[in-house]
């Protein structure tokens, strides 16, 4: 019986999935927590999005991969949400 390989969850054509770490109305909170993240590694970023700065790490092409990222994040002690 060959080996079982794992399945792989592919976001929806030209989607990405992210791992979302805070939503601020304040860039100062949200440029605080990526210099947060980015001092420890995580490809962070910014994404200005309707009157929200929102924080986000990485850019996956499968949900598995954004949920390898997401518990690290959780693991760390961020709050954590998947979006694509």
């Amino acid at each position: 019986m060959p080996p079982s390989r794992p399945v792989t969850r592919p976001a929806p054509s030209g989607a990405v999935y992210h791992v979302q770490t805070g939503a601020f109305r304040n860039e100062v909170y949200a440029k605080r927590l990526l210099q947060e993240l980015l001092s420890m590694d995580f490809p962070a970023f910014i994404q200005d999005s309707g009157g929200y700065y929102r924080v986000l790490v990485g850019s996956f092409d499968n949900l598995d991969d954004a949920a390898d990222m997401e518990n690290k994040l959780k693991s760390t002690g961020y709050a954590t949400i998947i979006i694509l």
